[in-house]
């Protein structure tokens, strides 16, 4: 399972999760006939576009101060936002990560990386074509890429999968929980919804399905860590809020996924060719880099 925070790009970088070893899963419970109601009207959402925002929160004991640091370098405590269209299917996405801010763009199966600061160094060009791989191309160990899975010919999907329409992972989940209860009604960005709260297993959110949206915290063997989902639907089935929280009596983990809007005018195109370099010109440009750097006996820094 790929580090919270990064999980968004677990699915665009080629990385793969191992399927957890089998658990005795609770009896589904019955869905409220409300529910029922809504997840029809869900799978039936004809969507153009929408957008997006996820929230990851960890917290930890007191005593644990040290790995919480390191968890929110990794990402574990983060904010991602984006926008994607259906027809044709194209993404924005934007996070930080290890204190950079990053935006991806995938149009027509090609995936982009700007890296703003690159401009500087290669003639206004900010923007990287990405192969196969995604981000991992971009890791090198000993000079050599490092490169995980085995690719996809497949388009390469940004938004997080409780947000892909029409919401068959958000359902899935439901469906399967031990006890689903509904809250009544609600707001949820000055929208009236129907609030719905679901007690789910572990398991379920560590299946290959949810690789790209679900991360749930380090536990060990001894602990029995609980989940639960709580979701805001509107009218029309949209799920507006869906919140996830894990709790391995470790770490809490909290995940919010907001859809704030959907179906807007939105055209995703791909960044200019001028304005675009490859992989191969950004490693040469860091080899150029390097050797004038120890030229001068300093440490080469990354574009």
């Amino acid at each position: 399972m790929c580090v919270a925070g990064l999980n968004a790009l677990c699915s665009v970088s080629g990385a793969t999760a191992a399927v957890p070893t089998s658990t005795p899963m609770a009896p589904v419970a019955q869905l409220p006939p409300s529910l029922v109601t809504l997840e029809q009207k869900m799978s039936q959402l004809m969507l153009s576009s929408l957008r997006f925002s996820l929230r990851t929160t960890v917290s930890l004991p007191h005593g644990e101060r040290k790995v919480g640091k390191l968890l929110r370098l990794l990402g574990a405590d983060s904010r991602i936002s984006g926008e994607a269209t259906t027809k044709p299917a194209a993404a924005n996405l934007s996070l930080g990560l290890f204190g950079q801010k990053l935006t991806l763009r995938s149009v027509k199966g090609a995936l982009y990386l700007q890296i703003h600061k690159l401009a500087r160094h290669d003639h206004g060009r900010p923007w990287v074509k990405l192969g196969p791989h995604g981000l991992a191309e971009l890791v090198t160990v000993n000079g050599h890429s490092v490169k995980t899975g085995t690719g996809t010919t497949k388009p390469p999907q940004l938004e997080p999968q409780l947000a892909e329409p029409r919401f068959a992972a958000l359902t899935k989940l439901l469906n399967g929980a031990g006890e689903v209860r509904e809250l009544g009604p609600g707001m949820v960005d000055n929208q009236p919804v129907l609030r719905f709260l679901a007690i789910l297993e572990p398991a379920q959110l560590e299946s290959k399905a949810l690789e790209s949206t679900v991360q749930s915290a380090p536990t060990s063997e001894s602990e029995a860590p609980t989940a639960t989902l709580e979701v805001a639907l509107s009218s029309s089935g949209l799920p507006l809020r869906t919140v996830i929280r894990v709790d391995s009596h470790r770490a809490k983990t909290t995940l919010t996924l907001n859809i704030p809007a959907a179906n807007f005018p939105l055209e995703i195109e791909a960044p200019p060719a001028r304005r675009t370099i490859s992989v191969r010109r950004l490693r040469e440009m860091e080899e150029t880099q390097g050797k004038r750097a120890a030229n001068r006996g300093q440490h080469p820094r990354r574009v």
